[in-house]
């Protein structure tokens, strides 16, 4: 656990962003509905947002996977530059697409 965070707690994050997206375009009982079938209704109902929460789902789960595979690794605290670059990349590119989202979700994509 690496990033600080639990693969459990990724999955609950990522529901919580595809939740908020079917809430802002209307899906009804969104709550009650499965990650992969918001996703499609908010790409139907509105394919910006559908495309800024593809993308932080995306570099979400690439930088949670390298931060565990820096760990499994046994490589925390002992990264390389290359690695250091990349995980500074992932992490950068990891909120940069928060951000969009966030502006998709209040309207401003």
């Amino acid at each position: 656990m690496a990033s600080g965070i639990t693969e459990r707690e990724v999955s609950q994050l990522l529901h919580f962003a595809a939740f908020s997206a079917a809430q802002k375009v209307g899906v009804p009982e969104a709550e009650w509905e499965p990650v992969g079938k918001l996703t499609l209704l908010v790409h139907s109902a509105n394919p910006g947002l559908g495309a800024a929460l593809d993308a932080f789902t995306k570099a979400y789960i690439e930088w949670f996977n390298f931060t565990e595979k820096v760990e499994a690794e046994g490589k925390s605290g002992k990264l390389s530059v290359l690695e250091n670059q990349q995980l500074f990349d992932a992490m950068s590119l990891r909120d940069s697409t928060r951000n969009a989202f966030i502006h998709a979700l209040k309207g401003r994509a």
